[in-house]
């Protein structure tokens, strides 16, 4: 295994000692979709003061030009000169995700007789002219009056969000089923199994950068308020054209026959989106049709993927989770994550096949607006142009009689195996049907899909006598070895090193899978592991360097390692540089000398720009208080633990990280305070009772 040139490094020692516990397996991973647990309703009204701002879409017109998204003009901008294209996608549920609440939105029944009973609660329907309101019963407390503000979503589901009075926008227990025409408890869309614990999406926490477009948080660590706000409802033009102002203005003046100003970047231009070429077209997509953390705001049309977001892998999911977002061999099984699934797919890597080849228009979105997307005409529209001679000869390849519905490419290949909110959705892989994972991994496939009376092992020895021996196919080999790798990789068996192994270092596996194995083996504690991780750091592709430094923040013998990760400071992916960033203060280094000083200085300050967009999580705090104390800046590290825990105050990590950071400041009195109230909280404390013997001055024998 060859080795980077050795590095000297400056550790802080008195952290680096006493903090042992990372504050999290992944820079983002708290970043991500997560669930707040619910506080106890209160008995009083949801709804905020009359005087709070309305927190809806502001317009362009009337933002600062200090204002970073100052360069956009809006939607009614475009519609001046591209009527049809405007008309479009006004039709389309690209432009009405989010919706201020008001009658022509509203599909759901609010009538007198209309109730939905949940976790031991009522809750009741009612409308006022254009003003709705769902009421919440608990037993033996008053009813609880939910004004709603918005609606989200009107295809399928439509959830119902009210505001509370930190400003957060809350998605109600009840959803609205427009195709079965009832209501039904949003559970169904994050199951807690048998938990207890009962979710709560906070949209403008986490979720509000796909339904609206130019979105801010705008969260005051402060008041421990939000005051979010956003340019258009739904995804409007600007999001995939870029910012448009400077446009705009340009054919302004052309059309008052005015000497037009010079067309330059204002703000994230680039260049035009349509049509684009090979992964820049999928990349806009994927900004929200795939599960991913945010990096950092203001991503434009042809600005690099991996620069503003990261890609949530199926190594992040719980072994034991009741419903897992990716199956074990890696393609997606939940939600609307259809890019994901593309850049797995043959389709995208070898034949550059771009989401638009197939959706043809990017304003008209809807599937039912897209007849080629339906089986019969997507073989003859769609896939003849890449698979002329298998279209012609449909029945000798999918053996099925033509114009069966087996004979079809989408039925073989793009089966309904990925579960959304009370619906299937296609799977975007178009990979083949492998019945053996269907035995030993319970991976649908295909053709036990059509043929459910049939048995796995029925549908596999068809499959064989027809292609051959899974070893002689080279599609089915990849997932039969990403199954077999990453089912044993969940729980750390042995069996999964070798084919981990062999995934992270050959090339013709997709991106993703690379990236995944990396992040796998961080559970193994042999050095080939880290062997394995150590070409993760040098692999083209800025996922997988990504990857790499986490898992080898989280690895036993991680820091064997220390002088190979500090090159990656340097490199040319912000998601690469914020990461390893995140992976040496774990390791506790927190200084360094030199040019290797700077680096590390000037990626630390990426990452906490970075986390200035979870602002209102305590497991970002803290781990902006774990960087600032490693760096020596004590007082910024204190306010970022003492945030922490007026977010969480059960968090025992920002109370350790505040005890031990004050006592560098000098302050023993109340650090000795954090301290043994950690220990009332968590007796258990790795090192806690060791430190507070310590400084109380007794034999800790």
């Amino acid at each position: 295994m060859n080795r980077h040139a050795t590095n000297s490094l400056t550790t802080a020692r008195l952290l680096a000692a006493a903090c042992t516990v990372l504050f999290a397996v992944a820079a983002l991973i708290g970043a991500g979709w997560s669930i707040a647990a619910a506080t106890p309703t209160s008995p009083t009204p949801s709804s905020p003061p009359a005087t709070w701002p309305p927190g809806a879409g502001i317009s362009p017109q009337v933002m600062s030009s200090a204002d970073p998204r100052s360069g956009y003009a809006g939607a009614d901008a475009c519609k001046a000169c591209h009527v049809a294209e405007y008309d479009e996608w006004a039709a389309s549920r690209h432009s009405r995700m989010v919706q201020p609440i008001k009658p022509s939105e509203v599909g759901a029944r609010f009538a007198a007789g209309e109730s939905l009973s949940y976790r031991g609660r009522t809750f009741t329907f009612e409308r006022q002219g254009a003003r709705y309101f769902i009421i919440e019963q608990r037993p033996g407390q008053p009813p609880v009056r939910h004004t709603i503000e918005y609606t989200l979503g009107n295809r399928r589901i439509q959830h119902f969000m009210a505001r509370q009075r930190d400003g957060s926008l809350v998605l109600l227990p009840p959803s609205w089923d427009v195709l079965r025409g009832e209501w039904f408890p949003q559970e169904d869309i994050v199951p807690t199994g048998d938990s207890g614990v009962e979710p709560v999406q906070v949209w403008n926490k986490n979720c509000f950068g796909c339904h609206v477009s130019q979105g801010r948080k705008n969260f005051d660590t402060a008041t421990l308020t939000y005051d979010s706000d956003w340019l258009g409802s739904g995804t409007n033009c600007e999001t995939c054209h870029g910012a448009g102002r400077s446009h705009v203005e340009h054919f302004e003046a052309v059309a008052r026959g005015e000497e037009p100003p010079a067309l330059v970047s204002r703000g994230p231009v680039k260049r035009q989106l349509m049509p684009f070429a090979g992964e820049a077209a999928t990349d806009m997509c994927a900004t929200c049709h795939q599960n991913r953390y945010l990096l950092q705001t203001d991503h434009a049309p042809g600005d690099p993927f991996f620069d503003y977001f990261l890609t949530a892998l199926p190594y992040t999911d719980p072994p034991d989770s009741p419903d897992p977002a990716y199956y074990v061999d890696g393609r997606t099984r939940r939600f609307s994550n259809n890019s994901f699934g593309l850049w797995l797919s043959s389709c995208y890597l070898d034949g550059g096949v771009r989401c638009i080849d197939c959706h043809l228009s990017g304003h008209s979105i809807n599937i039912e607006s897209n007849p080629q997307l339906t089986p019969a005409a997507a073989d003859e529209q769609l896939c003849s142009r890449c698979h002329t001679s298998l279209i012609e000869n449909v029945a000798d390849h999918s053996r099925h009689e033509a114009g069966s519905e087996g004979s079809s490419c989408i039925a073989c290949h793009m089966p309904r195996t990925v579960s959304g909110v009370k619906a299937t959705m296609r799977d975007h892989s178009l990979s083949v049907p492998i019945p053996e994972n269907t035995r030993d991994y319970g991976i649908p496939n295909a053709c036990n899909q059509c043929h459910e009376d049939r048995s796995p092992r029925w549908a596999a020895e068809h499959i064989q006598s027809w292609f051959g021996d899974i070893e002689d196919r080279p599609a089915a080999r990849k997932l039969r070895r990403r199954a077999a790798a990453f089912s044993a990789a969940q729980h750390g068996e042995p069996a999964g090193l070798d084919p981990l192994l062999e995934i992270v270092r050959d090339p013709e596996e997709p991106f993703l899978m690379r990236a995944n194995a990396a992040g796998y083996l961080r559970a193994y504690s042999e050095p080939r592991a880290l062997e394995g991780l150590w070409d993760a750091l040098v692999d083209p592709h800025p996922l997988v360097r990504a990857v790499a430094p986490l898992s080898i923040a989280a690895h036993p013998q991680g820091r064997t390692l220390l002088n190979d990760l500090v090159s990656q400071l340097s490199d040319p992916s912000y998601s690469v540089r914020i990461n390893t960033a995140f992976a040496l203060a774990n390791l506790g280094v927190g200084r360094a000398e030199g040019t290797l000083g700077e680096h590390l200085r000037a990626a630390q300050d990426e990452y906490l720009d970075h986390l200035e967009l979870y602002a209102d999580s305590d497991v970002d705090q803290a781990n902006r208080g774990v960087v600032l104390a490693l760096r020596g800046d004590l007082e910024e590290a204190i306010t970022a633990y003492r945030t922490a825990l007026r977010l969480n105050p059960a968090h025992a990590d920002a109370r350790f990280g505040l005890g031990v950071a004050l006592l560098r400041t000098g302050a023993r009195a109340e650090a000795v305070r954090q301290l043994e109230q950690l220990l009332e909280q968590e007796r258990d404390y790795p090192g806690l009772q060791a430190i507070l013997t310590q400084l109380s001055g007794r034999d800790p024998r």
